[in-house]
């Protein structure tokens, strides 16, 4: 006989790794063998996470690309050659995992991932350009 999860909810900061974001009323359960679990698929975690990054203009560092290029399913290949550019130089932006991307990648990505994203931003340049680097939480509603 299978048992039913039990289900409660709770926030959880430092949400996909990332230090500013806070997931609220995460749907959780606990599991016998590996503790609690989050009740929301994989994928759908990462776009909520990837979707907060660009609506909040969060300045872009190598984290923030691997986890945009993995909520866009995009291998480092496929990333790169969106951008004209080496899948080499990718893979250094994210191993760089706390350094802001140089001022025209940041835009770039950030115009790309937006798109992909179907997530409404500004095209003003100045808009673009005026990004930042949250000193307390973001918290996004658990879908």
């Amino acid at each position: 006989m299978k048992m039913k999860k039990k289900i409660y909810y709770e926030n959880l900061e430092n949400f996909c790794g990332l230090e500013y974001l806070t997931l609220q009323d995460a749907p959780m359960y606990k599991h016998s063998k590996y503790g609690e679990i989050i009740d929301l698929p994989p994928h759908e975690m990462e776009l909520l996470a990837a979707k907060t990054i660009i609506q909040n203009k969060v300045s872009i560092r190598g984290k923030e690309v691997k986890l945009l290029r993995s909520a866009l399913d995009l291998s480092l290949e496929k990333f790169a050659r969106e951008f004209d550019l080496a899948s080499s130089t990718v893979l250094k932006w994210e191993r760089a995992a706390n350094e802001r991307l140089s001022l025209p990648n940041e835009v770039v990505v950030r115009l790309f991932c937006a798109e992909k994203l179907a997530c409404q931003i500004s095209t003003q340049y100045s808009e673009l350009i005026e990004v930042v680097t949250p000193t307390t939480p973001i918290l996004i509603k658990a879908a």
